[in-house]
């Protein structure tokens, strides 16, 4: 029997990229995928961030024949027409069976031993090694030891279903038709290589996938999480009521068969364990529409692998190192769930029906706005306000010890997020004889820090923990107003306190502006004298 490190089910994005860190880093790594080769996959749409961190592995999307895209694009409930661009950021809508190839291929060239046709079934967890059982091509059964596995599986959750850990959202309960079209038409002007998403019951997506072919995948999502018994007759009734997705279709013919699938949201009560972690759509799946599936299994893939590679390296910090993949893992999630909650919300009951020409490009800052409007729930013109506000303090910040701002695809979604976890709450002005003190709930600590990259050593770090979990890393600056804020004290008197600290008097405004971000972040309370 093969012992191995690591094993690895499923060699979808999650799976293959944890191999590909964890063999880099020097783990014997095996990665099972059920599906031969060549295996079926839905198109996708990938985000920027996906594609930079595809091509730091090396794996070339630019020569393959993908459609480059700059955004999406929106015709969503009783509003006009908007879309969404990124700003000097490369993205591709891609065949997915072509893209896993590749990665499954990068993951072998990087020394994984990767095995195709060989299904997992069956997990068994012991107090210092796995077995993993899994059905080879052909039908024989075979049994392999692994100090560590991670479950990429996707919607079918192998591990967490055999331990019963599985739960659905009834928020998000929907399923999705699809099929793939020829000689589709595309959107014109600048939105050519955009995602069309259509609302209305059911929703479209209109997806452009070769630029070779000229294929289109056209897919909708309706109510209940399980597809219709007749999937391809309820399609062709849907389109029958969607005139825009039609009229783009125009003479296009069907490649292939109407295909469906449940697309309920699910999470798992645990991500991981000792020698055990779930990565990608294994761990949590959220909706086909705001689709954020592949970029958080890349950026979920990378964690695990170096979570893992920690452990092994520093077995006593593994229940820690799990504690926080699990808590950033469940923190994305949640996120995600939120915005498309809104979205879904916003979609409107009749599929609309605007003439092609107003799909051609868009008036980019309010089409911004609207886009955040809509995910988020906050009305537009409250947007600008909350967002100037937001953007100030982070740059007030800078001196204190605080990133600089870099608003782009995660700044924005880090700031949606943090509105939705955490409502504005109407505070009283912040003024020289306010009175200052430590939100209710907020203690420092260590935690171990998940690495950087599979060469980081493990070690911990000091953060700040807010009442809602919320973490931030304990500055210098973050640690003195602490100990100046032990006890209620003026802003003035904190502001001279700080100052002396440091031996120089800060400017009273961008020191108020970044009390302001602590008050934001659940860190500091204040109240009138």
């Amino acid at each position: 029997m093969t012992e191995w490190d690591v094993v690895v089910a499923g060699g979808g994005p999650a799976g293959a990229v944890c191999a590909i860190e964890l063999t880099r880093s020097g783990r014997r790594v095996l990665l099972l995928d059920a599906e031969p080769q060549p295996r079926y996959r839905i198109g996708e749409s990938l985000s920027p961030t996906a594609c930079a961190a595809f091509e730091s592995y090396g794996i070339d999307l630019r020569t393959a024949g993908f459609v480059g895209k700059s955004g999406a694009t929106f015709v969503w409930g009783d509003r006009p027409p908007f879309a969404t661009y990124y700003a000097d950021a490369a993205a591709w809508q891609v065949r997915r069976a072509d893209l896993d190839r590749q990665v499954q291929e990068t993951a072998a060239q990087a020394g994984a031993t990767v095995r195709t046709g060989c299904r997992v079934d069956r997990v068994l967890l012991s107090c210092d090694r796995v077995r993993v059982s899994y059905l080879a091509d052909g039908g024989s059964r075979c049994d392999v030891e692994a100090s560590w596995v991670v479950d990429a599986t996707g919607r079918d959750a192998v591990l967490a279903r055999q331990r019963d850990l599985l739960d659905t959202d009834p928020a998000l309960d929907y399923h999705a038709v699809w099929a793939y079209w020829h000689g589709g038409l595309r959107l014109p002007g600048r939105a050519a290589g955009n995602t069309l998403f259509v609302g209305g019951s059911p929703m479209w997506w209109y997806l452009p996938v070769d630029d070779k072919e000229n294929v289109v995948g056209v897919g909708m999502v309706g109510p209940g999480g399980a597809p219709p018994a007749d999937a391809e007759a309820a399609y062709r009734g849907a389109l029958g009521r969607s005139p825009l997705v039609r009229e783009l279709l125009g003479d296009a013919r069907r490649s292939g068969p109407v295909r469906s699938a449940g697309a309920s949201a699910q999470l798992s009560r645990r991500i991981g364990g000792p020698g055990w972690l779930l990565a990608g759509d294994a761990a949590g799946f959220v909706d086909p529409i705001l689709a954020p599936g592949v970029q958080l299994a890349v950026h979920f893939g990378q964690l695990a692998a170096r979570t893992v590679h920690a452990a092994l390296t520093e077995p006593a910090q593994t229940t820690g190192l799990v504690q926080e993949y699990e808590r950033r893992v469940r923190r994305q999630h949640d996120g995600y769930r939120r915005l498309a909650i809104n979205m879904y919300a916003e979609a409107g009951s009749q599929s609309p029906n605007p003439p092609l020409d107003a799909l051609a490009g868009g008036d980019e800052q309010p089409d911004r706005l609207t886009f955040m409007s809509v995910i988020s729930g906050i009305p537009p013109h409250h947007l600008p306000p909350m967002l100037g506000g937001y953007l100030a303090t982070r740059g007030a910040a800078v001196r204190y010890g605080g990133k600089p701002p870099a608003f782009g695809e995660v700044e924005g979604f880090a700031f949606l997020s943090w509105v939705l976890r955490h409502p504005e709450m109407q505070r009283p002005p912040l003024a020289p004889d306010s009175v200052l003190a430590l939100a209710h709930g907020v203690v420092a600590g260590d935690i171990p820090v998940l690495p950087a990259s599979g060469n980081d050593v493990p070690r911990s770090q000091r953060v700040v923990h807010n009442a809602t979990g919320d973490r931030f890393l304990l500055t210098r600056e973050l640690e003195t107003m602490m100990r100046i804020l032990a006890g209620e004290v003026s802003f003035a008197d904190a502001t001279k306190q700080f100052g002396a600290a440091f031996g120089a008097d800060p400017d009273p405004e961008e020191f108020g502006r970044w009390i302001g971000l602590l008050g934001r972040h659940g860190l500091v309370a204040w109240k009138p004298a």
